[in-house]
């Protein structure tokens, strides 16, 4: 699957990426901001490991957003590292924050609100269209809307 990225309040950038040791430069470009429109320096890529390197960046969700998709998400294998020890990404972990670590806004209960809570944390409206996607941006910047989630 093809995603494309692009970066917030940017026309183009490089930005660098840790890639097991090694730094990979991710370079946005094609951005556009003019009187009446403005539009995100842009990177794409169809290789599942530097999405998911992407994606598992402290900068996704802040500076960095999914801007769209192409084609068929497929699951892959966990990656290994240099030394062949097993890198299992998150997403395959199952993993999710600490109760105690967590910010919970029960008193949230429609998507206008999560919403409006989640761009104070940062993130890119953009990314999230539904609630779906609203959920799962509150779960990586450590909220929770228990009252949305029903």
């Amino acid at each position: 699957m093809l995603k494309v990225y692009g970066i917030s309040g940017k026309i183009s950038a490089s930005i660098n990426i840790d890639a097991f040791g090694e730094v990979k430069v991710l370079e946005f470009k094609g951005g556009c901001l003019d009187r009446k429109s403005y539009k995100p320096a842009l990177y794409s890529t169809d290789n599942p490991v530097l999405q998911t390197l992407i994606e598992v960046s402290p900068l996704y969700g802040n500076t960095i957003f999914l801007y769209e998709t192409f084609g068929e998400e497929e699951k892959s294998a966990p990656i290994k590292n240099k030394v062949n020890k097993e890198v299992i990404p998150d997403s395959f972990k199952g993993n999710t924050p600490k109760v105690e670590d967590m910010e919970v806004y029960e008193e949230v209960d429609t998507n206008k609100k999560a919403i409006a809570i989640l761009k104070e944390k940062g993130l890119a409206i953009r990314e999230l269209t539904n609630k779906k996607a609203i959920i799962e941006a509150a779960e990586r910047v450590n909220v929770s809307f228990p009252n949305l989630e029903k």
